[in-house]
């Protein structure tokens, strides 16, 4: 999508690609980042994204009680 978003509660990215497409139009700049796992954390931390939620286990579920547990 080559859309630029202005406004979000949250970024969530499941994947390294996700970052790489995402940050294509959009600064990743929020103090609201989840991650899924370590690789995708690994993606977010090379843009220079310090500040990052990342789910105790790369799970649809354990991603819900990260984004509920910040809200």
């Amino acid at each position: 999508i080559n859309q630029r978003l202005n406004n979000y509660d949250f970024l969530v990215f499941t994947s390294p690609s996700n970052v790489e497409a995402f940050s294509l139009c959009n600064d990743i700049n929020t103090q609201n980042i989840i991650s899924i796992g370590p690789s995708t954390t690994k993606q977010l931390k090379s843009l220079g994204v310090e500040k990052i939620h990342q789910v105790h286990e790369s799970t649809e579920l354990a991603m819900a009680e990260t984004i509920f547990s910040l809200i």
